[in-house]
């Protein structure tokens, strides 16, 4: 049982900032995009801050922002991040269907999670970048 499963229902509608970022130390992930090579998130936590969780190759990355949604915005592109307005969804109340858990986890896999987003055929940054865009 997670720490959340309480109160699940209050996960979504929360405001959320995804960045975007070029600078990435793999080099084969130079063949995505430029600027949109890699993605992390900060979610409003309710209590006058924000989680922000970057999932990296080699570790994920957890800190707290305190303040608004604007101090957080300004923190994430001072970090050189592209950043997107969003909103979360709700936890889903079902598991993922099978092909969907077998895809390789990576930032776009992580932040759409965190983000409740059912969108199976975003893989890349940039990818992530039109469909927020568009949604």
């Amino acid at each position: 049982m997670s720490p959340t499963s309480n109160n699940a229902a209050t996960f979504g509608q929360r405001p959320a900032l995804v960045g975007f970022s070029g600078d990435v130390e793999v080099w084969w992930l130079r063949a995505l995009k430029p600027g949109f090579r890699h993605c992390a998130v900060a979610i409003d936590d309710g209590q006058g801050g924000f989680v922000f969780y970057n999932p990296l190759f080699n570790a994920t990355e957890l800190a707290r922002i305190n303040g608004d949604e604007q101090t957080a915005r300004i923190l994430l592109q001072k970090g050189g991040f592209v950043v997107v307005d969003t909103i979360t969804s709700e936890i889903l109340t079902h598991a993922l269907p099978w092909w969907e858990c077998v895809r390789p986890y990576n930032c776009v896999e992580g932040v759409k999670r965190v983000l409740g987003l059912d969108a199976p055929w975003v893989l890349t940054p940039w990818q992530l970048y039109g469909y927020l865009k568009k949604n």
